[in-house]
């Protein structure tokens, strides 16, 4: 299972696969393609972009920022998309659960998370069974912070700040369960 180091490593690269009833119950495409870089100058968010074309090394449309902190993915003046986009409450409903620690509750919902066989913070190809399967090096790990206390959605939402229905919450049983609201 990714990882929310891994998303937010600077060089991520990851694919969230929707399975067919869900694609044909609410006219989405079969998987989504989202890529995670680091600004070039020190800010507190990532840029995200989504593949929106068949080149996939360079067509990707600017979907926002995230903040690794939180996990929560907000619009800019230069965002292409909006709320109602499944490429952005799908990503919403991913980054809930991994910063929540759920991650597991995004496949038992029949959804699948891919990287690209590289480390989401230098984008060495992955080698070690254990960084196959969080996405993130062995080297690079080690400086990252793995197992750091999560900020969830409702923490945020009590504290007064993103409220939980921007945020997404981290909660579902099956894939139906992606666009309830709580």
């Amino acid at each position: 299972m990714l990882s929310k180091e891994f998303v937010c490593g600077g060089k991520a690269i990851f694919t969230l696969e929707v399975p067919e009833s869900f694609q044909k119950q609410e006219n989405t495409r079969p998987h989504y393609t989202y890529k995670v870089s680091e600004p070039k100058f020190t800010v507190p968010f990532l840029f995200v972009s989504v593949l929106t074309g068949p080149e996939n090394t360079k067509d990707y449309t600017y979907l926002g920022i995230l903040f690794p902190e939180t996990g929560i993915v907000k619009f800019t003046e230069k965002s292409q998309f909006t709320n109602d986009a499944p490429c952005v409450r799908l990503l919403r409903r991913v980054t809930a659960n991994l910063w929540a620690g759920t991650g597991a509750k995004i496949e038992a919902a029949g959804f699948k998370l891919h990287h690209e066989g590289k480390c989401g913070k230098c984008g060495r190809r992955l080698t070690v069974p254990q960084s196959i399967e969080c996405g993130i090096g062995p080297e690079c790990i080690k400086g990252m912070g793995y197992g750091a206390p999560v900020v969830t959605g409702m923490d945020i939402a009590r504290n007064g700040g993103i409220m939980e229905d921007v945020y997404g919450s981290p909660d579902w049983e099956t894939e139906n369960d992606w666009y309830k609201e709580s």
